[in-house]
């Protein structure tokens, strides 16, 4: 008898582990950038004498590889950027190429998503909140014109544990649909969900970056 009880308490620990309340709906709803973008205060304990980079002002990063004035950047959202090595690396990334995607784009603008939105894993109902979207608007064409990329930078010692934000990113491309009512019967949008980007795996998410945009070097 105990060791029945014992396996039935087993199989009750997988049910509850592996059982899900919710689950993340494949329909994004539209929303005035506006109604969702607004100036933000952010309370940020900063180490004086350490060498993080969070909470410090990229215009004064403390590895000049970080280091960039935001204010005169037309493409960035805010004038500032506080966040860690990885975010400041990636910022640094778009400000290298965003010659290139202005000659193929008619806007570009980056926001950091400082706990503005959440998405839903399609699986789970588990809430991310992406780092940055990037806002992209081709020149008049019949194609696809705007497009909206999700993209999170990650440190090496987040990138197991934060795996399933990443395949839900990966997802994204594939499984989505859109209230199409909300943009009007002339809209045209896609939303892409790109690989974790990150300083040592840097190569996988330039090149998905590049293919997903048909950006040529």
């Amino acid at each position: 008898m105990g060791a029945c009880i014992y396996v039935l308490k087993q199989i009750e620990l997988q049910i509850i582990n592996n059982y899900h309340e919710f689950r993340g709906t494949e329909i994004f709803i539209g929303k005035k950038i506006k109604d969702v973008v607004h100036d933000k205060i952010l309370n940020i304990e900063v180490n004086e004498s350490g060498d993080q980079e969070y909470g410090v002002p990229m215009s004064r990063a403390r590895t000049e590889n970080f280091r960039l004035d935001l204010s005169g950047k037309d493409w960035y959202v805010y004038d500032e950027n506080y966040g860690t090595s990885e975010e400041k690396s990636f910022i640094r990334f778009i400000d290298g190429i965003i010659e290139k995607l202005k000659e193929k784009y008619s806007e570009v603008y980056l926001l950091r998503n400082e706990n503005l939105f959440k998405i839903y894993n399609f699986s789970d109902g588990n809430a991310t909140e992406p780092d940055f979207v990037l806002f992209l608007k081709e020149y008049d064409t019949d194609k696809i014109l705007q497009y909206q990329l999700f993209i999170e930078a990650k440190g090496a010692q987040r990138l197991k544990e934060d795996k399933w934000k990443e395949d839900f990113l990966k997802e994204i491309e594939s499984r989505y649909q859109l209230e199409s009512t909300l943009f009007g019967e002339n809209g045209k949008y896609k939303i892409i969900g790109l690989p974790f980007y990150n300083e040592e795996t840097k190569t996988i998410f330039v090149g998905e970056f590049k293919r997903k945009l048909n950006i040529i070097e």
